[in-house]
């Protein structure tokens, strides 16, 4: 019997791809959080940060981005940084982060410009899309 794929390298291509998913799937989330969220100075847009492994603790007054764009390609070129990373934290720790996401009081929406539950929604969507691509994919590698 010959093998067109060894399963070793059957392993290291589904390695790949599951990493290159894993990496997508949170830059989309970053994207949608960050154009999801509210704009009246730009420092709560601009205080998305990624880390690898550990969330990142605290925030800046610095971070400013109206626009959401260096945000999302810093996050971005963060998230494509390490190799092959067991998790990615992407962490937004203005003090009014959680009133912006849950309302205050809550259940009551804060911001005209975030429906409540953002964050969560982002993160539903995406659990969604990767749900549907299961169940559409029946490809299966030959050996």
């Amino acid at each position: 019997m010959t093998w067109k794929t060894t399963p070793t390298e059957a392993v290291e291509e589904y390695r790949k791809t599951f990493d290159k998913q894993f990496r997508a799937s949170a830059v989309r989330i970053l994207r949608c959080v960050v154009r999801q969220s509210p704009v009246d100075t730009g420092r709560f847009r601009g205080n998305w940060q990624v880390n690898h492994n550990t969330p990142i603790q605290g925030y800046s007054d610095l971070l400013v981005d109206k626009r959401g764009s260096s945000t999302i390609s810093d996050g971005k070129r963060e998230i494509e940084r390490k190799k092959e990373p067991k998790r990615i934290f992407i962490t937004n720790n203005v003090p009014y982060a959680a009133t912006l996401n849950y309302g205050r009081p809550p259940g009551k929406q804060w911001s005209p410009q975030a429906p409540l539950l953002f964050m969560e929604g982002c993160v539903a969507r995406e659990r969604n899309k990767i749900n549907r691509k299961k169940v559409g994919d029946r490809s299966t590698t030959r050996v």
